[in-house]
């Protein structure tokens, strides 16, 4: 797994997050100051996994964030909700890019099995 470092300004989530999962997510994501979880995105920088801890991760003032960069030709994609038609992976990159998001919970990949943890000091993305 190659890491690599994303300003948290450069990335584009496709989809919302559910603000009470927050404290959950934090918990699976930081301990005592380690960052322990990267985040998928696309080579567009597109958040295809982690939108909670991209969020986390502004809360906390963090200016980049450990991810893990996949070419979207290769990642299965499909829609967890039957009222949301996503027609093709260029229509998820061009909505998020012009920051029309989808509903949380909506766009689902299918990514490599491999372990994406990390253990990374919080002071090294701030």
């Amino acid at each position: 797994m190659n890491i690599v470092y994303i300003d948290l300004e450069d990335l584009h989530p496709i989809e919302g997050y559910i603000e009470n999962l927050l404290p959950k997510v934090m918990s699976h994501t930081i301990n005592d100051n380690y960052w322990l979880e990267v985040i998928k995105v696309e080579k567009h920088n597109l958040i295809l996994d982690g939108h909670h801890r991209f969020e986390i991760a502004k809360r906390l003032g963090l200016k980049k964030i450990p991810c893990v960069v996949f070419d979207y030709k290769d990642i299965k994609m499909w829609s967890l909700r039957d009222n949301v038609l996503i027609k093709n992976k260029e229509e998820v990159i061009n909505n998020s890019l012009k920051g029309n998001i989808y509903p949380n919970k909506t766009v689902k990949h299918r990514f490599p099995d491999m372990d994406y943890s990390c253990r990374i000091n919080l002071k090294e993305l701030m």
